[in-house]
């Protein structure tokens, strides 16, 4: 046999011995944190193989404890369960033998202690820079929770959006705060939307406790006409003992009732917003209600509420003013907003991404009757 033959069936053979095996995964986004609660976490991350899931954890880097799956996933959730309250864990995740770096999170606290939570939204764009800054920004106030009001990709449909508008650069603090969603028009319902997320069911909307606050998400983009399933789970969930015995109620939707800013000067907020669901927010006595889908910052108070548009993490911004009574406040910049919870008072503040205080204001507790 000529050495030329040996090494060609040499060749062969490498290429049939490799037929059947699977890649070795690499991690494409995450670890990321999702729902929390005082006992329980979940952790994400996506592969780019389907692998097995495995989480190491425990009170110091030394992990202890694990909780894990066999089945193959590229996108995996594990939630962790039996855990202490308001207590500092570390973390690793592991699938296909592959490794990821420790990180850590934060249990819920309880109902007496004070917090922070940070507010974003519209945070797609075709070049993240922004949206990263946004995100570092963020991160830096050490928030416990944060939420995102919508429109975290351009187009929910297209795969890689998810990963480099959304994903990636909430990952300055996803590693350590657990990030919720209020879905956007922009997802457009997508399976990924779902796929990358975990909440309370449907995911679409749901509501959490966090220390003496509960956080109402809506679905704008959906039926929530009376007689909806949506609405009558909003009657159902204002009206709950949970949200009775919140010392502060926020709510979260990607459409606002009113907005100053928008492109088109015929755009006056969402007319159906207007007459379903503000009604029934002021009825129930939500204090502060966010929202986005206009690129800028806005605060106004009607009927003892406070109406919010975080729309500044990363999309190109408006430029209009309409003249609304009610709206203190309209500036076309990129922000977030960081709010201090007490048992007594709450402190919100809108803060550019180089750390510049564009609007303050402290409510105080409304007595109860």
């Amino acid at each position: 046999m000529s050495k030329r033959l040996r090494l060609l069936l040499a060749v062969v053979g490498l290429m049939l011995a490799g037929v059947g095996a699977s890649a070795q995964p690499q991690f494409h986004v995450g670890p990321y944190l999702q729902h929390v609660t005082q006992t329980s976490i979940t952790i994400m991350w996506e592969t780019t193989e389907p692998a097995d899931s495995r989480v190491d954890y425990g009170l110091s880097a030394e992990y202890g404890s694990h909780a894990a799956s066999p089945e193959p996933a590229k996108i995996h959730t594990v939630t962790l369960t039996g855990l202490k309250p308001d207590t500092h864990y570390f973390y690793r995740v592991t699938s296909g033998g592959l490794t990821s770096e420790g990180a850590t999170f934060d249990t819920a606290i309880p109902a007496d202690k004070p917090f922070r939570f940070a507010v974003y939204g519209d945070s797609r764009s075709s070049d993240p820079t922004m949206c990263r800054r946004v995100c570092e920004a963020i991160a830096k106030g050490q928030p416990r929770i944060v939420i995102n009001v919508g429109d975290v990709v351009t187009n929910g449909s297209e795969y890689d959006q998810w990963k480099t508008q959304f994903l990636d650069p909430a990952s300055a603090f996803s590693r350590t705060v657990p990030l919720y969603v209020a879905i956007g028009n922009h997802e457009q319902n997508a399976h990924w939307y779902y796929d990358y997320v975990s909440y309370p069911a449907p995911e679409n909307y749901y509501a959490f406790s966090y220390g003496n606050s509960r956080f109402v998400v809506m679905d704008t983009n959906q039926d929530y006409a009376p007689n909806s399933p949506q609405y009558k789970w909003l009657v159902a969930e204002l009206s709950s003992k949970e949200a009775q015995a919140a010392a502060w109620l926020f709510a979260f939707f990607h459409h606002p009732p009113y907005s100053e800013g928008w492109d088109n000067p015929s755009y006056d907020g969402e007319p159906l917003v207007r007459r379903h669901l503000v009604p029934l927010l002021e009825k129930c006595g939500v204090d502060m209600v966010f929202n986005g889908h206009t690129h800028d910052y806005e605060r106004g108070f009607m009927n003892g509420v406070y109406w919010i548009i975080t729309g500044g993490g990363g999309a190109s911004l408006d430029h209009w003013v309409r003249g609304f009574e009610h709206i203190a406040i309209s500036k076309y910049v990129y922000h977030y907003c960081e709010l201090d919870v007490t048992a007594r008072e709450l402190t919100l503040r809108a803060v550019t991404p180089d750390g510049q205080v564009i609007d303050t204001v402290t409510v105080r507790r409304r007595p109860v009757s």
